[in-house]
């Protein structure tokens, strides 16, 4: 267990050299949420509550927006193969991945 405050003193250079109180903040785990696309599947594991799936072109417009909630898998049929961008947001977590449709 990490404790919430240690003591520490740094230098200009960021060198640790003696002591004074420094406090840590407790973040989500990182890589705690993730995606898988498998074709056009998109699976999101990792985030709880309602969850907001964005597809975007790589020119960044927006193409599909998919509200999703219990469920955590959608089927991407009305985009044309290439290169995507995909991001699934919620409430507290966020992931970004690179989709490729053939």
């Amino acid at each position: 267990m990490i404790p919430d405050i240690v003591r520490a003193e740094f230098d200009s250079c960021n060198a640790m050299l003696d002591a004074q109180e420094v406090k840590i903040l407790s973040l989500p785990q990182v890589g705690s949420a993730h995606l898988d696309i498998q074709g056009r599947q998109i699976t999101v594991s990792g985030i709880e509550g309602p969850t907001e799936i964005t597809i975007f072109s790589l020119m960044g417009q927006t193409l599909e927006q998919h509200h999703v909630s219990g469920k955590n898998a959608i089927v991407v049929t009305d985009i044309p193969t290439g290169s995507y961008i995909v991001q699934a947001r919620s409430r507290n977590n966020s992931i970004v991945q690179k989709m490729i449709v053939r």
